[in-house]
């Protein structure tokens, strides 16, 4: 059983990491948009492909909420 879940891990690892990758360009473009819609935008993006690729990331959710929050705060 332990060898299966870590061969189960070890599978999907490159797909985890492209879900983190697009996690954290949206937190970066968040914490550098000082307001800015296009850097929100860009946060928006990112957060969208992180759900895209794992739709059961509450993080990528939260952050794609926050965005569209900002964005809604803005004129656009």
């Amino acid at each position: 059983p332990i060898a299966t879940a870590a061969s189960a891990r070890a599978a999907q690892s490159p797909r985890r990491l492209e879900v983190q990758e697009a996690y954290l360009q949206g937190t970066l473009a968040m914490a550098a948009s000082v307001r800015q819609a296009s850097q929100i935008l860009a946060a928006r993006d990112a957060f969208e492909r992180a759900i895209r690729l794992d739709p059961d990331f509450a993080q990528a959710q939260a952050g794609l909420a926050t965005a569209y929050s900002l964005a809604g705060s803005l004129t656009i």
